[in-house]
């Protein structure tokens, strides 16, 4: 970009070529207004040559403001060495979501740092990284203008990100190993924003217990809830949501660090798709304290029976057609089995077959298919 600082001279040069251009002729009607302008001449060159000059250094600036990094780069001033380069590790997971006093421990983490950063010196760099990149040391250690730097991890310390049991990826000594690369030329301050009492419970499974949901019989769904605690939690209330509708509700005993399930039952009425939730109320991390669940609920059961031979099918005809009420729920078809091949198996939650002796190479990999 300095390249092109001789384009600062670029109004001089049009300038002159402009006033090249004039010729004087003589004209009576002009003697009067020369007379005046002779009285103001002096204060009209000056003008003139002021308004050159800042058409000149308006250039200059532009070209200096975008070679910017170069000139910085060439200044014998010491711009930033011998400044802090502040790196700030923000933990970014879940458990950084809980909520005590209407804030959450993630809002208090990102004030702690704008705290950190007002009370900064001058001269002194930032970078903020969310913790949890595998590349978190080396972009730490990365080779900058600064004489030292300073790690802080703000977190809340939760047993999931930090505790060398629970995670695969890393061990006691590489977690130290990492943390003395860190420090290395500088320094680690830990912020911890946890606490040692904190009750949180964890939907963490939603199930339909029945494989196929019908109108004509309750479904029942099991929810898994895990809470994470070191003491029983009593009387905790969970509840049933079907479409957007909270519909069952339970007060739920749950012993320390052990998963309960709770099992609802309701009868759907409109066959169709639905959708579920389970939800715990009143706990201070929201973000895993509801589970969703979708389900096709079926007017009737779609029964094929395949035919092997005449009368097969009649004991299970009668038993669907019979008084049970349950059965009623289902309806079935009849197809002969050197006809399976035609039929859209997909059609169908359950397939009996009936007597069926041997099979055609083309039924056989038509029912494998379907199978598979």
């Amino acid at each position: 970009m300095l390249l092109w600082l001789p384009a600062v001279v670029a109004p001089l040069v049009i300038h002159l070529l402009y006033r090249q251009r004039y010729r004087e002729i003589s004209w009576a009607a002009m003697e009067y207004l020369l007379a005046a302008i002779e009285k103001s001449k002096r204060r009209m060159r000056i003008q003139q040559w002021l308004l050159l000059l800042v058409r000149m250094l308006l250039l200059l600036f532009i070209v200096l403001a975008m070679a910017e990094p170069l000139v910085r780069n060439l200044s014998p001033l010491p711009l930033s060495k011998g400044g802090t380069h502040h790196i700030f590790l923000l933990d970014g997971s879940y458990s950084m979501g809980y909520r005590a006093e209407n804030v959450t421990d993630f809002q208090r983490a990102k004030q702690q740092i704008v705290d950190r950063i007002g009370a900064g010196q001058s001269g002194d760099g930032y970078s903020l990284i969310l913790m949890g990149a595998q590349n978190l040391i080396d972009k730490a250690g990365e080779k900058s203008d600064f004489s030292r730097h300073a790690v802080t991890i703000v977190s809340d310390l939760g047993r999931t990100t930090w505790a060398a049991d629970l995670r695969s990826d890393i061990t006691s000594s590489q977690r130290a190993t990492r943390l003395a690369r860190l420090a290395e030329g500088g320094s680690i301050e830990v912020i911890s924003l946890g606490s040692a009492t904190r009750n949180n419970v964890a939907v963490v499974d939603l199930v339909a217990a029945d494989q196929v949901a019908t109108v004509a019989e309750p479904t029942r769904f099991i929810a898994t809830l895990h809470p994470f605690t070191t003491q029983s939690l009593q009387g905790q209330t969970v509840e049933l949501w079907v479409d957007d509708v909270r519909v069952d509700q339970k007060k739920v005993d749950f012993p320390a660090d052990t998963d309960t399930q709770v099992t609802f039952t309701y009868p759907f009425i409109d066959p169709g798709p639905h959708a579920i939730r389970v939800r715990t109320v009143a706990d201070q991390l929201p973000i895993d304290d509801e589970r969703f669940l979708a389900i096709n609920v079926k007017e009737k059961i779609n029964i094929l029976l395949v035919r092997g031979k005449r009368g097969a099918t009649l004991p299970l005809l009668a038993a669907i057609d019979g008084g049970d009420e349950t059965l009623h729920a289902a309806k079935a078809e009849v197809v002969d089995e050197s006809r399976v091949a035609e039929t859209d198996l997909n059609r169908y939650d359950c397939i009996f077959l009936c007597n069926v002796a041997q099979w055609t190479s083309q039924e056989a990999v038509r029912l494998k298919e379907y199978v598979e």
